[in-house]
């Protein structure tokens, strides 16, 4: 029954193709949805048997696909498309036991070098603008997207995974949060500074049913911050993306020497050498770090007190109680 799936027709189509790739590679939704958008820049490829597609085909789409919707755009479609056939070429093959294609067209653009160059981003809050961000990030009256903004810069998590973040994932007796199902497709468990702590809490005390931790404003984990990046972006005259945040979590803990060893593991790089993948530090070791991180953003901020939202008095966890 398992050869089956990969037994297909001669002119099966790169759309039969993904079908059975999306299924066989297991990929997360939200990665079929995003690839799926990107696919249908080329209807035309698509719907055309996989071992009809030239080199010249795809160079001349490749080309026209820059010239109308950007360099970046064409490459990420047709990176794909590569995977694609690829996929066809090692893994299926005709009832008779024939391969369906014997090269990969989708590669002569390496050989011909006409793959855009990758332009990786690096904005990130720089020392001058942590206090005119972090005062706008204040301001804002929206709680729900200026906590998320917090605790992104605060942790150095990615933006999904503060977004996915729900209650049951947040350990306040242990002082550890958890994200869940990660790039990677692994749970990643960090110890949070007490500020983090302290903003979650305060939001746990105020939290109604919704089981996220970001809400939207009709329910739900948040979705709307487009609107904030442009308004907190104004009024700090800074622009960022969260992305950017999480850089400059990693650029701060780097300025006050956290081993790069801890700051991979922090962060959930996977590409990190053999040797530190076999070293796993407990959370009590890494809590210093990323304690030692909001340190140094409050103290680059100039606003010592502006974290510390939680009323006299209230304790939740011993961590905070011996601080």
């Amino acid at each position: 029954m398992q050869l089956a799936l990969f037994e297909v027709q001669p002119d099966v189509s790169l759309n039969d193709v993904w079908q059975t790739y999306k299924l066989v590679r297991k990929l997360k939704q939200r990665t079929v949805l995003d690839y799926e958008k990107r696919l249908k820049y080329v209807p035309e490829l698509m719907a055309a048997p996989v071992r009809s597609v030239t080199k010249a085909q795809v160079l001349t789409m490749y080309m026209g696909l820059s010239e109308a919707n950007g360099e970046a755009t064409a490459s990420y479609v047709f990176r794909i498309l590569r995977a694609l056939v690829e996929f066809t070429r090692e893994v299926l093959e005709t009832t008779d036991g024939a391969p369906v294609v014997v090269t990969n067209p989708v590669k002569a653009l390496s050989a011909t070098r006409s793959w855009a160059k990758t332009k990786h981003r690096e904005d990130y809050l720089k020392p001058s603008q942590m206090k005119p961000w972090l005062a706008a990030v204040l301001r804002y009256p929206n709680t729900s997207v200026s906590d998320w903004l917090l605790f992104c810069l605060l942790t150095g998590c990615r933006r999904n995974e503060a977004t996915r973040l729900t209650w049951n994932c947040v350990d306040f007796a242990n002082g550890l949060v958890t994200f869940m199902s990660t790039k990677n497709g692994k749970n990643h468990t960090i110890p949070a500074s007490r500020e983090a702590l302290e903003m979650l809490y305060r939001r746990r005390l105020g939290a109604t049913t919704n089981p996220y931790v970001f809400t939207g404003m009709s329910g739900g984990k948040l979705s709307d911050w487009c609107k904030a990046y442009l308004d907190i972006g104004a009024s700090a005259g800074v622009e960022f993306t969260v992305h950017g945040l999480r850089r400059t979590w990693a650029t701060v803990a780097d300025s006050i020497d956290i081993p790069k060893t801890a700051i991979a593991h922090l962060l959930n790089h996977s590409s990190r050498s053999i040797t530190d993948a076999y070293i796993q530090p407990s959370p009590e070791r890494l809590r210093k770090h990323t304690q030692a991180v909001t340190n140094e953003v409050i103290r680059l901020a100039e606003a010592e007190n502006a974290l510390l939202t939680r009323k006299e008095g209230e304790c939740y966890s011993l961590i905070t109680c011996q601080s």
